[in-house]
């Protein structure tokens, strides 16, 4: 016989088997993270027909989000759970197993509900023109910064007395 043994055989392919799971589970992860880093922070706004945010998107994402939440599977699951527990609400009413005051609250926030599904979709694009609008207002471009940054440190390189002043104002401030 040779000297391998079957033992050693298994045993170098539960290394191999663990290494390629874990290469896989690796590069899965890194590859998820790359995607949710791009989608977190690089999601494009919303480009409807009309101009503005209430008409049918044309960019990449928004189209199937769209679809799926306006007139798609996710509104129409949505309204058939706010249907069942309507539903189950008006049971409860017929049977008198609810209190009226309950019942009133109930009702209220079934409406809301019912609104809210309608409105979802076109509530989150707003709110995202909103955020989006305000870093533009708030947050200035990188070149608008800069480009003094880099003039006033040459200015406080030139005079020392100048960078010590203004770095004892900027401990003190911290």
């Amino acid at each position: 016989m040779s000297g391998i043994s079957l033992t050693d055989v298994g045993y170098q392919w539960f290394i191999e088997i663990t290494e390629q799971i874990t290469e896989w589970f690796i590069e899965g992860t890194t590859n998820g993270y790359r995607d949710l880093t791009e989608a977190l922070f690089g999601t494009p706004v919303p480009e409807p027909t009309n101009g503005l945010p209430l008409g049918a998107p044309q960019n990449a994402p928004w189209t199937r989000l769209h679809e799926a939440l306006v007139a798609g599977e996710v509104t129409l699951v949505a309204f058939l759970i706010l249907v069942l527990c309507v539903q189950a609400r008006n049971t409860l009413k017929i049977f008198n197993l609810s209190d009226p005051i309950r019942a009133r609250q109930v009702g209220r926030s079934a409406w809301t509900g019912g609104i809210l599904i309608a409105t979802w979709y076109w509530i989150a694009v707003t709110t995202l023109y909103l955020v989006d609008g305000f870093a533009i207002a708030l947050v200035p471009a990188i070149g608008v910064v800069v480009e003094p940054m880099i003039d006033f440190l040459d200015t406080t390189l030139s005079n020392p007395l100048l960078g010590l002043l203004l770095t004892s104002v900027g401990a003190l401030a911290m």
